[in-house]
C-alpha cells in the first residue's frame, strides 16, 4: 500500500536538516476532447491535464533507465494511449501521431517510436492500482523496449508472475487516476484492419459520428510530450520510530510511506509538530 502525506512543516529552532532525496518524477501533458460541438456519437470537451509519475530507480534501476532515455530522447512526445482496457490497464509508448496540424489519420500521420535494445526484466513489485509497469512480448520475459502501461485495477493476480512477471517501475501520483480513470470511460475504436493490431482499442474522447469518416489527432488522448522535472519529493521506507519532524525544517515535500509487506504501517499522532495547516493525510 502507498500513503501519502503532505507536509508543510516550519519551525523556528533548527536542530536538525532534512532534505529531499532524488527521486526521478516524469510529467506527462496530455490533451484531448475538442472545442467543437458534436451532433451526434460522444463529445468531451477539450482538457489539458497532466500526469506525474514517480519512477522507482532505487528497485528498478535498468527499467527506469530505459524509460528514462526514451523521455529524454524526446520519444514519448506525441504519442497517445492506443490502448484501453477498462478495469485492466490503459497502454501506450509504441505509436505516435506526427500530425500537429490536424489533418486526417492515415499511413502518413502515425509513426512508431524507435526501439533502444530491450532490457533485462526486473520483477518483484506488485501490480497493484495506479502503478506503471513495462509491456512486453508473449513469452519472452526480457523484452521490453518502448511500450508501458498503466494499472487500472490490482492486477498482481494476472501480471506478477505471468512471462517472468510485468516489470512495475514506478505509480501515478497525486491525482493522477482520476485523469486514468476517465480515459478508461471513453469509447473505443478498432482500426486495426487499417493499421494492425496496435490500433485495436483506441479511446475516442470525442467524435462526431454523423459527420466525421475519419480520425483526427482531437479524437486521441494525446500525450503532447513527457519530460523530467525538479519536484521535491522525500522517500522513506520505515521500520521503528518516528521521521523526527520535530526536530527538521523541511521545505514544501511530499512524504511517501511505503508498506511492501503484510506488517502494518502506523502514521502517529502530528499534534507535537509545529506545522501550517493543512496537512493531509
Amino acid at each position: 500500500m502507498l500513503f501519502r502525506l503532505t507536509l508543510l512543516i516550519i519551525i523556528a529552532t533548527l536542530l536538525h536538516i532534512q532534505t529531499a532525496g532524488a527521486v526521478k518524477i516524469v510529467r506527462l501533458e496530455l490533451e484531448y476532447g475538442s472545442d467543437i460541438v458534436a451532433t451526434g456519437g460522444f463529445d468531451i470537451p477539450k482538457t489539458n491535464k497532466t500526469l506525474d509519475l514517480e519512477l522507482y530507480d532505487d528497485i528498478t534501476p535498468v527499467t527506469v533507465a530505459n524509460y528514462l532515455n526514451y523521455v529524454n530522447n524526446g520519444h514519448y512526445d506525441l504519442t497517445f494511449i492506443n490502448r484501453s482496457v477498462p478495469g485492466f490497464v490503459l497502454q501506450t509508448g509504441g505509436v505516435t501521431n506526427i500530425d500537429p496540424d490536424n489533418t486526417g489519420l492515415g499511413p502518413t500521420t502515425f509513426g512508431v517510436v524507435p526501439e533502444f535494445s530491450p532490457i533485462v526484466n526486473e520483477p518483484g513489485l506488485s501490480n497493484i492500482r495506479g502503478t506503471i509497469a513495462m509491456a512486453k512480448l508473449s513469452d519472452q520475459p526480457d523484452s521490453a523496449t518502448n511500450e508501458w502501461f498503466i494499472n487500472l485495477n490490482d492486477n498482481s493476480n494476472m501480471l506478477d508472475n505471468n512471462n517472468g512477471g510485468y516489470t512495475v517501475f514506478g505509480s501515478i501520483i497525486d491525482d493522477g487516476m482520476d485523469v486514468a480513470d476517465q480515459i478508461a470511460t471513453f469509447p473505443l475504436m478498432d482500426i486495426s484492419l487499417i493499421f494492425g493490431p496496435s490500433y485495436s482499442s483506441i479511446p475516442i474522447p470525442d467524435y462526431d459520428t454523423s459527420t466525421s469518416e475519419i480520425l483526427y489527432q482531437s479524437n486521441l488522448v494525446m500525450i503532447l510530450s513527457a519530460n523530467e522535472i525538479d519536484r521535491p519529493i522525500l522517500r522513506f521506507t520505515p521500520t521503528d520510530g518516528d521521521f523526527d519532524f520535530a526536530n527538521a525544517i523541511v521545505n514544501p515535500i511530499d512524504v511517501v510511506l511505503k508498506n511492501t509487506g503484510n506488517e502494518t504501517l502506523d502514521i502517529g499522532d502530528l499534534s507535537s509538530v509545529t506545522a501550517n495547516t493543512p496537512y493531509i493525510i
